[in-house]
């Protein structure tokens, strides 16, 4: 779906991290967790869309959570409420929730800018009884973000790089031996790595970055590999979510 959505809040909410909050139709059209959309740069310099991972979805308000890491994305950031942003979506595929049960044990891993996709998985895992724990792991205190909320829905255990939030080291450090029903992670890749080598269960679940072009599977730009390591999963098509044994990190 293509809508040209309102901007109603834009704010900082950690160092170099906005929150955008959009409200139209495209919001009610069952985004599911996981799932992105692209985000057209309000500036003729900038052709190509933005993908940007849904963060949460209440009503007909759909919110997203960035980081600066150019100058399209510190473009957007100069966007002000009031304004229009021409949104396509939702993309992609998503956390996989049926096979869940009340009262099932979930582990959800996120680093740094994959943490906000968790927080709408969070919020669903949490509204089907299960019991959540959740390990955020960020660079330091400053870029730091929702962990408040993700408070409200599990129990949370944070890491900081430098020690100045939390345990000081990585994320994986706090990861507890015994072993879940399911896990969800989205992060770096060397944390994707190192979290699903600590467990052996089918239903562990990773969401994957890559630069994309059109976002929709045609001008095959966001290739990763299967689980043979040949290039034939399209990170916004058959992903950005895998099941670990369908793909090679």
């Amino acid at each position: 779906m293509l809508e040209t959505m309102t901007v109603i809040a834009h704010n900082s909410c950690a160092k170099d991290t906005y929150q955008l909050v959009l409200q139209g139709k495209l919001a009610r059209t069952n985004i599911r967790p996981g799932q992105f959309v692209m985000v057209q740069i309000p500036s003729d310099s900038h052709l190509l869309r933005r993908p940007i991972s849904v963060a949460s979805v209440f009503d007909d308000k759909l919110t997203l959570v960035y980081r600066i890491k150019g100058t399209g994305t510190k473009q957007l950031a100069s966007v002000k409420a009031g304004q229009t942003l021409s949104i396509l979506g939702p993309q992609g595929s998503s956390y996989p929730l049926d096979h869940l049960k009340k009262e099932d044990v979930v582990y959800l891993v996120g680093g740094g800018i994959g943490i906000p996709p968790l927080y709408e998985l969070a919020k669903q895992v949490h509204g089907r009884g299960c019991q959540l724990e959740i390990f955020l792991g960020f660079q330091n205190k400053e870029a730091s973000f929702y962990i408040e909320r993700f408070a409200s829905l599990g129990r949370v255990h944070v890491a900081t790089n430098d020690g100045s939030l939390g345990h000081k080291g990585f994320i994986t450090e706090l990861l507890p031996t015994a072993t879940p029903h399911s896990l969800y992670a989205c992060g770096p890749e060397i944390m994707l790595k190192a979290v699903t080598s600590y467990y052996d269960i089918y239903h562990q679940y990773v969401s994957l970055e890559a630069r994309m072009g059109c976002g929709m599977g045609a001008c095959m730009g966001c290739m990763c590999s299967d689980r043979h390591k040949q290039l034939t999963q399209r990170v916004c098509k058959e992903g950005p979510v895998f099941n670990i044994r369908e793909v090679s990190l």
